[in-house]
This record gives C-alpha cells, sequence and structure tokens, in this order.
C-alpha cells in the first residue's frame, strides 16, 4: 500500500487507515510519479521526468526533478477556489477535471462542462461498444478523428494503444463486432489490482510522449498499430501488430452506432458509482416536461431541457428524452429496473 506522500506503507492495515483517512488521500495519483520514476531511468538514464497520468476523470501531471519526487503541503479537498488546504505532506500533483471517461453535459444556463461525471468502466465510453451512450472525451476523439491513447485494464490484466485516425488500426478492425455481454470479467466482478493501474498509466505516458517526440512527424503509411496486452499477475507481455482494414466499420466507413445510440443492453451497473444505467431501444422519445409534471407530486423533480431528475424514498433518478435513464441509490438491475417502469413506464 502506498500513502498520500508516496512512501511504502505496507504495514498499514484497514483499521489504521480509517482512524486516519487523510493518510490514503491521493494515493492512487502518488503511484504515477513513482513509475514514471523508474521507467525514466530505464528508457533514458536522466533524473528528469514528467509523467502524465490519464484515468477516468482526471489527467494528472507531476515532475520528477533530479530524481526527486516534490512534495507538497498545499493539497486541495474539492477545487481550489472553495475548498480546504490538507497541511499534509503529498506528492505534488496537478490534476485537470477531465479524463478519457469524463462526460459532456450542459448546465441549465446553456454552459457546456466536462465532468466530473465520468462513465466509468462499465459502460464507459460510447465509442467502446460496451453499452455507454453518454459523450465522452475519448468519443470526441473518436468521432472528430484526434489521436488518442487507450488503457485499460481489469483484475491484473491490462491493455494499452495508441489509436491514430487514418494513421492506424482500432478495435473494430480486430473485432469487427463487440463481444457479447457479461463475457468477460469486470472491475464489479473481478476487481482491479492497484499497483497495475499505475503500469498501464505509465505505458500509456510514454506512448503519448512518443508520439509527441517521433511518430507524429514520420512517415505516415510505415506508423505500426499496436496493441501491448499485459498479464501482471505472471509479468507477461505481449505485442499483437494489427492491420489497418480498409472496409472497417468503424475507422473506415464513419459509422458510430453506439455513439450514435442505435443500441441498446437493457441495464449496466456504472462501475463504483452505486447507479444503473437503464436503456432502451433506439427511437424512444419521452416528453420530458409530461414527466416532469407527472413526477412533482410524488417527490423533488429538478427540470431541464436535456433531463429530468426525480428523487424519492432513497433513490434517484434520471431520465433523458432518449428514454434512457440512471438510477441512482443501488447496483441492483432488477431493483433499477422496477424503479424505472414504475415512475417512467415499461
Amino acid at each position: 500500500v502506498f500513502n498520500r506522500d508516496g512512501a511504502a506503507v505496507a504495514d498499514l492495515d484497514i483499521a489504521d487507515a480509517a482512524a486516519m483517512p487523510i493518510q490514503m488521500l491521493n494515493s492512487g495519483p502518488a503511484m504515477a510519479p513513482i513509475s514514471g520514476r523508474y521507467f525514466a531511468s530505464v528508457d533514458e538514464p536522466s533524473e528528469f521526468a514528467i509523467v502524465a497520468d490519464t484515468g477516468g476523470t482526471t489527467y494528472d501531471v507531476s515532475l520528477v526533478r533530479r530524481g526527486r519526487i516534490p512534495v507538497t503541503r498545499e493539497t486541495h479537498i474539492e477545487s481550489p477556489s472553495g475548498s480546504h488546504i490538507t497541511g499534509f505532506p503529498s506528492v505534488d500533483i496537478k490534476s485537470v477535471g477531465a479524463g478519457g471517461g469524463s462526460i459532456a453535459w450542459v448546465d441549465d444556463g446553456g454552459m457546456l462542462h466536462v465532468g466530473p461525471q465520468s462513465a466509468g468502466a462499465e459502460p464507459g465510453p460510447a465509442a467502446y461498444d460496451n453499452g455507454g451512450e453518454l459523450p465522452t472525451v475519448t468519443d470526441a476523439c473518436v468521432a472528430l478523428g484526434l489521436p488518442w491513447v487507450h488503457g485499460g485494464i481489469v483484475g491484473a490484466a491490462g491493455q494499452a494503444m495508441l489509436i491514430e485516425p487514418e494513421h492506424t488500426a482500432c478495435f473494430r478492425c480486430l473485432l469487427p463486432e463487440a463481444p457479447a455481454p457479461n463475457t468477460a470479467g469486470s472491475c464489479d466482478t473481478v476487481g482491479v489490482l492497484g499497483p497495475a493501474v499505475g503500469v498501464i498509466a505509465s505505458w500509456q505516458a510514454m506512448l503519448a510522449v512518443q508520439w509527441i517526440v517521433e511518430r507524429k512527424d514520420s512517415d505516415a503509411p510505415r506508423r505500426p498499430s499496436v496493441l501491448s496486452v499485459f498479464d501482471l499477475w505472471h509479468g507477461d507481455v505481449r505485442k499483437i501488430q494489427l492491420k489497418k482494414v480498409p472496409d472497417c466499420p468503424c475507422c473506415g466507413r464513419k459509422e458510430f452506432p453506439f455513439l450514435d445510440g442505435q443500441h441498446s443492453t437493457d441495464v449496466q451497473v456504472m462501475c463504483g458509482k452505486n447507479s444503473v444505467q437503464v436503456q432502451v431501444p433506439s427511437g424512444t422519445r419521452i416528453q420530458l416536461a409530461e414527466l416532469a409534471q407527472r413526477l412533482r407530486p410524488h417527490g423533488e423533480v429538478v427540470e431541464t431541457p436535456f433531463l429530468v431528475r426525480f428523487s424519492q424514498g432513497g433513490s434517484t433518478l434520471s431520465v433523458f428524452a432518449d428514454g434512457r435513464a440512471v438510477v441512482h441509490g443501488t447496483e441492483d438491475p432488477v431493483q433499477a429496473r422496477k424503479i424505472y417502469q414504475r415512475w417512467v413506464g415499461s
């Protein structure tokens, strides 16, 4: 286990962590500069490194200077403008409030925001063809043709790949059809090994820096499409050379059925969010104003041009115009479906 200042604390048990939870604040991001320092010393004998850690909700940047990881006492809880400074030493990490899974949304005043809500690992960004429909940073990269670095991990198995539209293969070049739901483990059923996250994040950072320094100016037809697959429990790494398929539905024909919401997977537990996303067949439309009027006598209702949020009995239901909804306060798909059917309809 690592604490907030990156020091190994293998003897810290659950009771100690519960008694002083501040010791664990930012313990996850603290692993990135530690891993980055190691890989920098292996790849290039250097005591300086800029470490970028892209996650689902944030993009964290840290600096290794003369082999040392800077420490600060000005770590904020919440935002710097309206938050508390802990005063405890921790690894100096600067976070941008958006990651690959950060959801884009519009507030009541018509302003565009990115995050802090995240699509999570399940269902994930819509572009992952895993049931997600909310627009994320990753989806924007796919639709707009921007280079992006994929990274994923379940248990101790992970993968990473740089996808550069028009030049490299994409996932649908490898798998034209999405795997059947629930055919693989998820973070709910298998979990995620903490140290493995640092390895995958560091590999992603290396791919991003490599593209910035070398690949963006190299001969496009010669750029490799490599999917790196890791079995970190056994220390195995495989590199799969992918071939770009000219007639690929995604990178070839520019078809994004999952991004466009043409498919539905019924319900998906949103990993770590205590929420369930309920999806309905494409073509469904809900009159939000009528729904809000019908629900007001039964609980608290917030109505916007884009959704209706209804709270009642310890649960919150967010319903969108296409019929899709997120049920907050449960991870039980059956219970989520009952709540949806009771207040929205079958």
